[in-house]
């Protein structure tokens, strides 16, 4: 296996006892100390560096996981990685965000499976996003079904993962016979959020009533909630995430949101990237008071996510109980984007599923409370706008007439107004809830 530029995702691929190759950019890296007590092999340099690649037998490697934070980079080292003899095997794995991912999938060699050689792009902060979001956000239903009212959710920081968190959190945080969630996202650049996020999309306020605020670094260190928002005391947040590019700035941060007391009804959730062995800490003893810090590369970048696909799993199984409907049905494979195996399946229609697999929590824990028909009403419209949510994200809007190409769909409207045919696919996936084998 090569590692591409990845001296803090080591320890999740030497745990599994491979062989190890890490092609390393930046020499003083704390963690180099750490890959080398692995037993990992190190190598310094570029791992687009044809010499580099060479060295760390780029062309016998089984897998290859290339996770710099420059996606053209990552791009190169998965391209160099295929251009070998005929019949040997290889996995090749390429950090993307969604949008650059998409440009890229229909080509070679990402458009080949089979034959040993599967090349694929992967998101490690959409991992991390998932998970943290998935692991806090059921908690919220028993007070929001009691209290009738949506889920308040903070973002705040200046870390890349916010775009990420944002999405998820507008995504999932649907919750049955509540309004949409308020989110307020506290930046320090609004134009780099809104070329990852869709703000100004127009049917955004269909799936959240978000509330962006721009201000700097300091400030935003330094902020008081009672003076952004003075009802904040009667109306507490639910959620609060906060993540910066340095982690000295996420702990400040957090520290600074968990001391203002009636605030925020839960601990702050800080995404850590730890690099050194201080930061280390606040992940093992947790420290800060009111601080519940997680380490973002474990939560996106483990052999178990990355490698494995253990976020998947659910999703899957949501695809292929579709595929085989279908065929059964008469659809012939292939006459549908959608219609082809989960190895197949373009990302955005993985991600589709995946959305709707995280969702299942959710679902089931309100359930769980009532599955009344009138719950499972509130729960289809919390499922459609989710639907909705997880279209707009990624870049899909309104239109009378349907045009994948474009991404128009008639559907991303309010629940009101679908057909009852309509209807009756959101009661049904909320049905799927109850089923065990998607648990």
């Amino acid at each position: 296996m090569a590692l591409e530029n990845g001296a803090g995702n080591w320890r999740v691929h030497c745990a599994r006892r491979w062989r190890v190759v890490v092609i390393e950019k930046d020499s003083d890296a704390d963690t180099l100390a750490d890959v080398r007590e692995s037993g990992a092999r190190l190598i310094i340099g570029s791992g687009t560096d044809p010499a580099r690649q060479k060295e760390a037998r780029l062309e016998h490697a089984a897998i290859v996981a290339a996770v710099t934070p420059c996606e053209e980079s990552n791009l190169e080292v998965v391209l160099a990685a295929s251009r070998r003899p005929a019949g040997r095997p290889l996995r090749a794995l390429a950090h993307a965000t969604r949008p650059f991912a998409e440009m890229f999938e229909t080509q070679a060699p990402f458009d080949r499976i089979g034959q040993g050689v599967e090349c694929r792009f992967f998101d490690h902060d959409v991992a991390a996003a998932r998970r943290l979001v998935g692991e806090y956000a059921p908690n919220l239903i028993p007070d929001l079904l009691e209290e009738m009212r949506p889920a308040r959710v903070l973002v705040a920081g200046n870390g890349q993962l916010l775009p990420e968190l944002l999405a998820v959190i507008v995504t999932q945080c649907q919750y049955a016979g509540v309004h949409p969630p308020v989110v307020t996202a506290l930046v320090t650049d609004r134009d780099a959020l809104g070329r990852r996020f869709p703000l100004h999309h127009p049917q955004l306020h269909l799936v959240a009533d978000l509330r962006v605020k721009s201000t700097t670094l300091p400030h935003l260190l330094r902020l008081d909630l009672a003076t952004l928002d003075p009802g904040v005391r009667d109306r507490p947040i639910d959620l609060a995430f906060v993540a910066c590019r340095e982690d000295v700035d996420t702990l400040s941060l957090a520290r600074t949101l968990a001391q203002q007391s009636g605030c925020i009804a839960h601990d702050v959730i800080a995404g850590l990237r730890p690099s050194t062995q201080i930061m280390r800490l606040f992940i093992d003893k947790q420290p800060l008071t009111g601080v519940q810090s997680h380490d973002l590369v474990v939560l996106g970048c483990s052999g178990d996510v990355v490698l494995e696909e253990r976020l998947d799993r659910v999703a899957k199984r949501i695809h292929e109980s579709y595929f085989e409907g279908q065929l059964k049905a008469g659809r012939p494979e292939g006459s549908a984007p959608a219609l082809v195996p989960w190895t197949q399946l373009p990302e955005s229609l993985r991600q589709a599923n995946r959305s709707q697999a995280d969702h299942l929590p959710i679902k089931r824990q309100t359930l769980a409370i009532s599955h009344s028909a009138e719950m499972i009403e509130a729960l289809a419209v919390a499922e459609h706008r989710r639907w909705m949510a997880d279209r707009i994200v990624s870049g899909w809007r309104y239109g009378p007439d349907r045009d994948d190409a474009r991404r128009i769909h008639p559907h991303i409207r309010p629940y009101d107004e679908l057909s009852e045919t309509e209807k009756r696919k959101d009661r049904d996936t909320v049905l799927t809830a109850m089923d065990p084998s998607n648990a």
